[in-house]
């Protein structure tokens, strides 16, 4: 599992494209859905950016950051897979919250997101991690 947390720590700092203090990135997955995004801190600004912006915000070649944005949510899903073949119980969402000084940590939720749509769901969680 430590390979796995490096991988996606590495393949996020290879999106950003700027010098940074935080991020946040969320998954989901159950059922047939599942979902990666995630929010950063620009070093010395308190207002995150995310990520689908830095396509627009840089001079970033899109098709490489697809690539790179695919293979984030490849390694994030490979985590999931991990922790089924383990049999722990399956998380529906997971946040994980890597600080440029290579600190991580990892919060897994086990509720069913099911009942409420993407704009409220994203609205909860940024609100219960003081994203503005």
């Amino acid at each position: 599992m430590e390979t796995t947390y490096q991988k996606i720590a590495d393949q996020i700092q290879r999106m950003i494209p700027e010098k940074w203090s935080s991020v946040y990135l969320y998954a989901e997955k159950w059922a047939d859905y599942d979902t990666v995004y995630f929010y950063y801190f620009p070093e010395n600004d308190n207002k995150a950016r995310l990520h689908y912006e830095i396509t627009e915000q840089f001079q970033v070649n899109s098709t490489e950051f697809d690539q790179l944005e695919d293979d984030l949510s490849d390694t994030v899903l490979q985590l999931y897979e991990k922790q089924m073949s383990q049999e722990e119980e399956p998380w529906t969402s997971m946040t994980f919250i890597l600080k440029s000084t290579g600190k991580f940590r990892i919060e897994y939720g086990y509720q069913d997101l099911s009942l409420l749509g993407p704009v409220e769901k994203r609205r909860l969680w940024k609100e219960k991690h003081s994203i503005n």
